[in-house]
Parts: C-alpha cells; structure tokens; sequence
C-alpha cells in the first residue's frame, strides 16, 4: 500500500495530542500499547494517516495511523463527552476508505476485491465523567436498534504505565495549571512542563520537544482565556432570559430557553449546553421534551 498524504494539523484544537502521536516513535508505543504481542513491528512500519477535521463541534482531535493492514484511529476526548463521537467515527472512516481507493486508482464496481485496513476505533478521555467502556453506532440510532451496520468504539482513560497513561496523566496537569490562579498566565505553559518533568510524565518527549509544547500550550491557555470571557457573557444573556428565573422556580420551560440559546450562539448539542450551564441531571428529561416539541 502506497504512504497516504500526511496531514497533521498544527492548530490550537490539536493541541498537543497530534504532535506527540505525530513522532514515529511515540505513534509506535501508541501501537505497542494497543498490540503488546506483536514485537516485529518497528518506526519504519507506522504510517500516519491523520485527515483534516470531518466533524468539528466539540473538543476532539484525531490521530489516524496505518500499521500492516490494520488502521488505527484515535480521537481525543477532552473535557466534552459524547456518545456521538461513535457517528464522527463512521465518518472519519469514510473519507479514509476512499482515499484509499482514490490513492489505487480502482473502481469500486471492480470484480477483483479492494482489501480494506481492518478499523480499530479508540477514544482517549481524558476527563472525569462516568463514560461507558464501549460506544456502539447502535447507541445512537433510532430506537437503539442494531442495524447492518457494527461500529464499536472503544475507550481509553489514564492509569496505565504506557504513553497513553502519560498522555492523560499530563491531560491533567494541564487542567490542574489551567485553573490555578496562583500562576501568571504567561508562566502556565513553563510551569505545566517544570510539573511533569519532575513527576516524569512525558519526560524524554519534553525534554526534546519543550519548547514546541510550550508553544501550543500558550496559545491553548491563551484561546481558552478568551474563551472563558465569552462563554461569561453567552452565561449572563441566557440567565437574563430565563434560565435564572427558571432554576428558581423550577420550570423547565426557563430552563430549556437558556439551553436553546447556547445551543445556537455556541454550536453545542443540547447535552454539550446542558452540561455547559450545569444544569442538573434530574431536570434535562423535561428539557428535552420542550426541545424536541419545538
């Protein structure tokens, strides 16, 4: 199989999940990591196949790699969680499989058989929410029903000695810097990479790429500060149009104009805006109801 354009993006939202798994030595302990057996594999095996955003509502960031005829393909899950994330999934196969078939330059309606890669699909959260083990494409489908299509999605979280335990391990970290207010913004970034040297978190990768991560890692505080300030006044205009009156006084109708309006101005999903404006978990069916019979 012919080496498929790399595309790693080098943006904010990428942040620094793309750039470690962009290593060739880091995407193989990514590898090793999943397939612990398989010790013939080597750097000069692993091929990135990581595409531009299919999908971009939400914090999620892709890492897609090619190793023998298996395609893996990663998506970090930051501070959002979604069982949607499953359907972004179908997605970013999609457009993987036909690049694929672009790049051999052969017909689908062909009788000789177009072997495709063998998908294996992992979430990496890095956020303290109950989420299940698996996400199966039938967990958002009408009725929860299984169709022709299986799509499972499997999830990853920290605590394990290996990159991705580190990843997550220095996920927190960051959130640990982030939210401390002790620490001068400009000093956030040094401080993140002072903390997980010392703590051996991603140690030889900082050591070799520090200054590139505190790079990514000042313009991500700086973004998030920004976007803090605006997520505050999106915050006050829906309190001002309801949603305090309706947390008072328990109408779920005040509530659900307040999730409505941050669902339009923010782009969230009615579970991202709830989740947003923190709206507890006993009040959303009633929400949801008005929602669905706007």
């Amino acid at each position: 199989m012919g080496r498929m354009e790399i595309t790693i993006k080098r943006t904010v939202k990428d942040s620094v999940f793309c750039h470690l798994f962009s290593k060739a030595r880091y995407a193989l302990e990514l590898y090793r990591s999943l397939h612990p057996k398989d010790k013939d594999t080597g750097e000069g095996d692993i091929e990135h196949v990581t595409i531009e955003n299919i999908v971009s509502e939400g914090e999620y960031n892709d890492v897609g790699i090619m190793v023998g005829g298996r395609l893996l393909v990663l998506v970090e899950a930051q501070s959002t969680w979604s069982p949607n994330i499953v359907t972004r999934m179908l997605f970013y196969l999609s457009e993987t499989y036909k690049r694929i078939v672009s790049q051999r330059k052969r017909r689908l309606y062909s009788p000789v058989v177009l072997e495709m890669p063998v998908p294996e699909l992992y979430v990496v959260y890095t956020g303290d929410r109950d989420v299940p083990d698996v996400v199966r494409f039938s967990d958002v489908c009408v009725g929860r029903e299984e169709g022709s299509l299986d799509l499972r999605v499997n999830v990853l979280r920290g605590g394990s000695p290996d990159v991705i335990g580190e990843y997550v391990a220095f996920a927190h970290e960051a959130d640990e810097v982030r939210v401390d207010d002790d620490i001068e913004p400009e000093a956030k970034p040094r401080e993140l990479m002072r903390r997980c040297k010392r703590k051996g978190i991603l140690k030889e990768y900082l050591e070799q790429f520090g200054k590139e991560v505190e790079g990514i890692m000042s313009i991500l505080f700086d973004q998030e500060r920004e976007t803090a300030l605006y997520h505050e006044e999106i915050r006050e205009k829906a309190e001002a149009e309801g949603l305090a009156k309706g947390r008072a006084e328990g109408l779920a109708k005040g509530l659900a104009k307040g999730v409505k309006k941050v669902m339009h101005a923010m782009g969230y999903s009615a579970e991202g805006a709830m989740d947003f404006l923190e709206i507890e978990e006993e009040e959303r069916p009633a929400i949801l109801e008005l929602l669905e019979d706007e």
